[in-house]
């Protein structure tokens, strides 16, 4: 079973200045806590600037028998090639005292700590859906080098991919990366996949670093695992976000409403009767067996109504 983890590559990346790293691989192993404050968590470590991740070694971890008593499971993701030209100036610099671990004589060394759902997305619930990550990153791709492109046409938001993985097909190589469109099953309808060749430098920088508000970056990932990062103004990209309830349908998925007064209680009359309507497209929840999956997302088949469930409690069916 693939396990969707490419879009916390982005979350922990590290460097010192100017460092060079298009296609370097590298590998991490995030080892999943208990539970902190009703979150899931997880300490994130890297290969990167210790090693190259041999495949003899990596091949040989298993994950079960290199938890500690700290720790409810560990995740193999990798291995993994960055895509930009540069970690730029202004990424986190790697500290001087760094923690390090060896795991099966791998060594690695601890990036950060960074909230985790758990269990983890399995399938195609999450895929190409943007999460935020908590970084401070410098991302660099020079004029001249040729970049890829996940585009939603409906919205024009483009994403770049940030690293391509090995973890799904062990046989990919950077020189494949154009031909890759091809291999993405589960686009969506309303998004391509482009190689282009770039005519000016493209930076990708924690907008808080150069004079923003946002602390965060936005990554998605596709089936494959590769991972993209958005490449447009994100201090924007979140103003425009509108808030919105989260209500769970009977039967379906989770989608989020505008209308806070959504369907709920327990007495003889709801609270509110607010429902997702036809066309809304599912937050979460989305399995390939429901009857309201497309593609790689949930869409409401229809109008859902506020009904009194078999649980004698008010709900969206």
């Amino acid at each position: 079973m693939q396990i969707n983890v490419g879009m916390l590559v982005a979350a922990t990346a590290v460097s010192a200045v100017n460092v060079v790293v298009k296609d370097k691989r590298y590998c991490e192993l995030l080892f999943v806590h208990t539970p902190i404050n009703g979150s899931t968590v997880a300490d994130v470590y890297n290969t990167f600037g210790l090693n190259t991740c041999p495949a003899p070694v990596w091949n040989s971890i298993i994950p079960a028998n290199i938890k500690d008593n700290s720790t409810i499971a560990v995740v193999l993701n990798g291995p993994r090639y960055w895509l930009m030209d540069e970690f730029g100036p202004l990424s986190a610099p790697i500290v001087k005292d760094r923690v390090l671990k060896s795991v099966q004589g791998l060594n690695l060394t601890l990036l950060g700590r960074v909230p985790l759902p758990w269990p983890l997305l399995n399938g195609a619930d999450g895929l190409y859906k943007p999460s935020q990550v908590t970084r401070s990153a410098d991302f660099r791709w020079r004029a001249g080098s040729t970049a890829f492109y996940l585009t939603n046409k409906a919205t024009g938001d483009m994403f770049i991919m940030q690293s391509y993985s090995q973890q799904v097909n062990s046989n990919v190589t950077l020189a494949a990366l154009p031909m890759l469109g091809s291999k993405l099953r589960l686009l969506p309808p309303q998004w391509s996949y482009d190689a282009v060749v770039l005519q000016s430098d493209v930076n990708v920088t924690t907008p808080i670093l150069v004079g923003g508000k946002a602390t965060v970056g936005l990554v998605l990932h596709d089936e494959l695992s590769n991972s993209y990062t958005f490449a447009g103004d994100l201090d924007r990209y979140l103003a425009d976000q509108k808030p919105c309830t989260e209500v769970s349908v009977a039967g379906d998925a989770t989608y989020c409403i505008a209308d806070p007064r959504v369907c709920s209680g327990s007495g003889p009359s709801p609270v509110g009767t607010a429902c997702p309507s036809k066309g809304d497209v599912a937050v979460k929840d989305c399995w390939p067996h429901l009857p309201s999956f497309v593609s790689v997302n949930c869409v409401a088949p229809r109008d859902a109504t506020c009904r009194l469930l078999s649980s004698n409690a008010w709900g969206c069916a």
